[in-house]
């Protein structure tokens, strides 16, 4: 396969001015992507001088013909870990110092999507109007910014040496193997399973502990807490299945009750408090992916009982006989839930 047009977003892939493209490299840049043509094999670590207004963050931006990759260094995320400890060291912040923060994790933003929404928070904040504040002139109370800012901060903490993003054309035109993880929970346990190109892979099977319920806030009763055990396991299904799959597209797919909430949930929009625990536990394991998860109710091809028969398995009184569509499927087991499990600590 040739690549014709790969295309990787980012106003974050300035780099370093003073240099010219490589021969036989035709380039776009604009706000939303960078995509480069017939381009031979090799390393292009800068753009033409013309990009120079973009160079803070320089990532190395390698192409091949099949997938492209960009690099961001490791001196550019120490510098913003400092800054964004300097902003959280401080009550009051000077709006100058805030534009040139948020414009640095505006360039991370632009490739890692779980960042988007904290820097929106970030803007949103920086031009909202708030005459009652009554901060010094040309500052804003650090008490505006501190919870994107704290955000920021985990994601970082989460990160050591060079962030690392890879896309393949096959994967940036949805042509490669298709990876789909099927979820779902009941008041018994949880289930998922994992089908790659149609073809179920693996499944686990998971009890719902005492340890969960108490950090989730619900009881694990009856009906209660369901929609809680429905996101728990998809935070554990990601958890097991994306370190595999973090350059790939994953869709997810489940009941079409539930499908709109775990929605919610990855795209940091949860309902509830006990909802928003394990959406930070997710944004933290998604930060690391190339791509952000798609949500369908349904995918050709697979049965969507599956996952609430596996959830079932651990019913008290019931016969579990195994779907046959996971006759040769591996069965895995999911690391254990104690408190260093859970990556991010319950609201409150």
């Amino acid at each position: 396969m040739q690549c014709q047009s790969a295309s990787v977003c980012g106003r974050s892939l300035g780099v370093r001015s003073g240099h010219q493209a490589p021969e036989g490299s035709n380039l776009r840049l604009d706000d939303t992507c960078l995509a480069y043509h017939r381009s031979p094999i090799g390393i292009w670590e800068s753009p033409p001088r013309r990009f120079s207004g973009l160079d803070w963050l320089h990532p190395l931006l390698t192409r091949s013909a099949h997938c492209a990759g960009d690099h961001f260094m490791w001196d550019r995320v120490e510098e913003l870990r400092y800054l964004t400890g300097e902003l959280l060291d401080n009550n009051v912040i000077p709006v100058k110092a805030l534009r040139s923060y948020i414009g640095k994790a505006q360039s991370f933003a632009s490739l890692l999507h779980t960042w988007r929404p904290f820097v929106a928070m970030l803007w949103g904040a920086l031009y909202a109007e708030d005459k009652s504040s009554q901060a010094p002139l040309n500052c804003r109370w650090l008490a505006q910014f501190k919870v994107p800012l704290l955000w920021i901060q985990a994601f970082l903490d989460e990160t050591s040496g060079n962030l690392i993003r890879t896309f393949t054309v096959e994967q940036h035109f949805n042509k490669g193997e298709p990876v789909v993880i099927c979820v779902d929970a009941s008041p018994f346990g949880m289930g998922a399973w994992l089908a790659i190109n149609g073809v179920a892979a693996e499944y686990f099977v998971d009890s719902v502990t005492d340890l969960d319920c108490s950090i989730l806030g619900v009881e694990n009763s009856g009906s209660q807490g369901q929609q809680a055990f429905e996101a728990l396991a998809l935070l554990v299904a990601m958890r097991t299945w994306l370190p595999r799959f973090r350059d790939r597209r994953i869709t997810v797919t489940g009941r079409s009750d539930n499908i709109a909430a775990l929605y919610m949930v990855a795209k940091m929009q949860p309902k509830s408090a006990t909802l928003g625990i394990i959406a930070r536990g997710l944004a933290l394991d998604l930060a690391h992916a190339s791509y952000a998860p798609d949500f369908v109710q349904h995918v050709p091809g697979l049965a969507n009982d599956v996952a609430d028969i596996l959830s079932r398995q651990l019913q008290p009184g019931k016969t579990f006989e195994l779907p046959a569509i996971l006759s040769r499927a591996k069965e895995i087991s999911v690391s254990q839930r104690d408190l260093s499990w859970w990556r991010a600590k319950p609201a409150g």
